[in-house]
């Protein structure tokens, strides 16, 4: 795909209605986003209902943080990259825009929330296709699936904020989601824009989710790395079962 026919969405804000939107109108109804709006607060993280399946990071691109990002991208050796190992489907994104709805399809395609997922519905026709596929073939199958666009087009409207005026228009913030693998429990950074999932090292143990201690701990890494970002935002998705 060249520059010219690339495929542009407009972005979703960071708001658990706009991707609850996403994720119910492909017909993953049982599962659903919730705000986390602290990392430290009993009172807050208990209004959380767990487990928990995935976090999406919500963060600005500040001029730091993409130098950073690129410069451990460059430095990854092949060896370390994964396509679709270890039970994963992880979805390079070549939507432009759309690092929301690629959060949200990392989360509800991989771990627990996969097996929550009605396979009849349109979600889980668009995994079942994607699991067997390679990089590129699940690039195609997201680019064709008029299911996907309409889902990002009904919540890319709604939210507190009006988006941008053209879906070319470059914005400063980005998405990502962090996920297990259902085999391992081992925790993974499922990003898009790089060139494959990144193992964070974290693995859950019997009766933890994804924000056990070490998930929290290395949430905060997040934003301790980049002191300067005056914007983080995590949600969790959840089983409303």
């Amino acid at each position: 795909m060249t520059s010219t026919d690339r495929i542009h969405f407009l972005p979703l804000e960071s708001n658990p209605d706009v991707f609850n939107t996403v994720t119910h109108s492909l017909g993953a109804t049982n599962l659903e986003w919730h705000d986390v709006i602290s990392l430290d607060e009993p009172d807050l993280l208990a209004l959380i209902p767990r487990p928990i399946l995935a976090i999406a990071v919500i963060f600005s691109m500040t001029g730091h943080l993409e130098a950073a990002m690129r410069e451990s991208e460059a430095l990854r050796s092949q060896e370390t990259i994964i396509d679709g190992a270890d039970d994963l489907i992880w979805f390079k994104q070549t939507i432009h825009n759309a690092c929301g709805t690629y959060a949200i399809l990392h989360g509800v395609s991989n771990g627990l929330s996969r097996d929550l997922v009605d396979p009849s519905s349109d979600f889980g026709t668009l995994i079942a296709r994607c699991k067997s596929l390679n990089s590129q073939g699940r690039c195609r199958a997201l680019e064709e699936s008029a299911e996907l666009r309409a889902a990002h087009e009904k919540a890319a409207v709604q939210g507190d904020t009006a988006p941008p005026e053209s879906a070319e228009d470059e914005v400063d913030y980005h998405y990502i989601c962090l996920a297990p693998s259902t085999t391992s429990r081992r925790v993974y950074e499922l990003d898009g824009s790089k060139k494959g999932p990144i193992d964070t090292g974290v693995i859950l143990g019997d009766g933890e989710d994804m924000l056990s201690a070490h998930v929290v701990h290395l949430l905060k890494d997040y934003i301790t790395r980049d002191e300067g970002n005056a914007y983080f935002n995590f949600m969790a998705l959840v089983s409303n079962q």
